[in-house]
């Protein structure tokens, strides 16, 4: 695996956070859950867009925020989705270049690119109105086969997966997989999605998946369980790792018979976005490197900490010096 031209990559939503502060009676008006997710259609987009007043804007997605954090930690990185013709697709490919991430982007003027209004309260909780643009229609077509065989880990976006055309990339991953020897990870979707695809992700985890990572809503989802550790004793036991976060009570790591407590890295934290995904950029670039799992999970919790610090999902600066830390 040592030849291969990309420690990670990864495939999924190519959108652009619009971020800004708020208070629980704007979430109340838009309609969106503390710490909650909401799909929303263009046209509400650009209607609470207007009404949020001054924000941040930044590339984001959940795997592009996890690529970025790989990329500056010093790993060889790629990224694959589906832009729209507009002035976010801009920002977003701007992006992928200062990191020096190959990007593997359609450009569809059919679609306007994903955004995600991310609404942030004075306790550094985030709650998102989720619009995934011309995302919603990536599909397998849109991927270069080049980087998926020349990738020691591809990292697939959970939101990608669970839409129509998602299933196809994700059997598209795994069928390249077994002929270039690379590792897939999956991103859990949110617990709606997992709820009835349980059989299904399950399945896919016994033959085809090596890494998932999901927080502790979503992985009381994925194995159908109220309580944590119970669902920590039902992950142990498989060849998959398990990377289970859960916020400040810090994250469980299992594979095999191997159960790995996380200690969150103590920080001042302003903004909680981008958080589960430089964990997971922290977690692949150690495994891209053959780290010991305890090692790979030290590195994910300082990533991790390192970007609640600041506003947005991606490194402002190098987390290389990181890498040495641990």
């Amino acid at each position: 695996m040592n030849d291969k031209k990309f420690d990670v990559s990864a495939i999924g939503n190519a959108i652009v956070d619009v971020i800004a502060d708020a208070d629980e009676g704007f979430l109340e008006r838009v309609k969106v859950a503390k710490g909650g997710m909401r799909l929303i259609d263009a046209d509400e987009a650009r209607e609470i867009r207007n009404l949020m007043g001054k924000a941040v804007e930044t590339p984001g997605g959940s795997s592009a925020n996890a690529i970025a954090g790989v990329a500056s930690l010093g790993g060889r990185t790629a990224f694959s989705g589906k832009l729209g013709k507009d002035q976010f697709c801009e920002i977003f490919l701007d992006s992928l270049r200062a990191q020096g991430t190959r990007a593997a982007l359609t450009v569809d003027s059919e679609f306007e690119t994903g955004r995600c209004l991310i609404l942030v309260t004075p306790d550094a909780e985030r709650s998102m109105l989720a619009c995934p643009g011309a995302s919603l229609h990536a599909g397998p077509e849109d991927l270069d086969s080049d980087i998926l065989q020349q990738s020691k880990i591809t990292l697939v976006e959970g939101y990608i997966w669970s839409y129509e055309k998602g299933r196809g990339i994700l059997e598209t991953v795994i069928e390249s997989s077994k002929t270039s020897g690379a590792k897939v990870a999956l991103s859990l979707p949110n617990p709606e999605a997992i709820t009835p695809a349980r059989d299904e992700i399950f399945a896919q985890l016994e033959n085809d998946i090596h890494i998932i990572f999901g927080n502790e809503e979503e992985t009381l989802a994925l194995y159908g369980v109220d309580d944590f550790d119970q669902a920590v004793r039902m992950a142990r036991g498989n060849n998959y790792v398990a990377a289970l976060t859960r916020s400040e009570k810090g994250s469980t790591l299992v594979h095999g018979d191997g159960v790995y407590e996380i200690p969150i890295t103590p920080v001042h934290a302003v903004d909680a976005t981008g958080a589960g995904d430089l964990y997971a950029a922290g977690l692949l670039y150690g495994l891209s490197q053959g780290w010991e799992l305890p090692r790979c999970g030290a590195l994910a919790s300082q990533t991790s900490a390192n970007i609640v610090a600041q506003y947005g999902g991606q490194p402002r600066s190098s987390l290389a010096s990181l890498v040495e830390k641990v």
